[in-house]
């Protein structure tokens, strides 16, 4: 396998792996841990996997920082943009064209509008809103490492001037 390639299938391994494992660890981990210091109202249990969750979170951005800027591919950064761009906008995508109370001429098809809240409400149900910062980071680095590929495509375009004058 070439390296470009494995370097792109690494970065998009470690998107795909650090979504759903924050999501499962924010809103299934974290959410318990919550529901049970409401019940016994001892908190210390919630405060130290809080803790936790912002470090996973903090640790999440690394990696996908990381890989996607190790990688250095368009595929990977289109993908970033796309992914990360929509569901770190899902909230206000969901309130301005799916949820429009007083203004039904703005609203999405029913189908559509239905799978965007459905997507949201699962995903909204994090502690921390993990995935969202992850989400965030994703659209932020993919869309770094295109300016940057744009950048030094148009370096290399640049012809080297002759001779300096004397």
């Amino acid at each position: 396998m070439p390296d470009q390639l494995r370097r792109a299938a690494i970065a998009t391994l470690v998107a795909v792996v650090a979504l759903p494992v924050a999501h499962w660890f924010d809103a299934g981990w974290l959410a318990d841990a919550q529901i049970r210091a409401t019940h016994t109202y001892e908190m210390s249990p919630l405060v130290d996997m809080t803790v936790i969750a912002h470090l996973l979170t903090a640790a999440a951005v690394v990696a996908v920082v990381w890989s996607a800027w190790w990688a250095r591919s368009s595929f990977v950064a289109f993908g970033y943009i796309i992914v990360g761009g929509f569901i770190a906008t899902l909230p206000a995508l969901v309130w301005t064209f799916a949820v429009r109370i007083n203004d039904e001429s703005a609203r999405l098809p029913d189908p559509i509008a239905s799978t965007m809240t459905q997507w949201w409400f699962t995903l909204q149900v994090g502690v921390t809103g993990a995935v969202y910062t992850i989400a965030a980071a994703m659209l932020i680095v993919g869309l770094a490492v295109l300016g940057s590929k744009r950048r030094a495509g148009r370096s290399r375009a640049v012809p080297a001037t002759a001779s300096p004058k004397s």
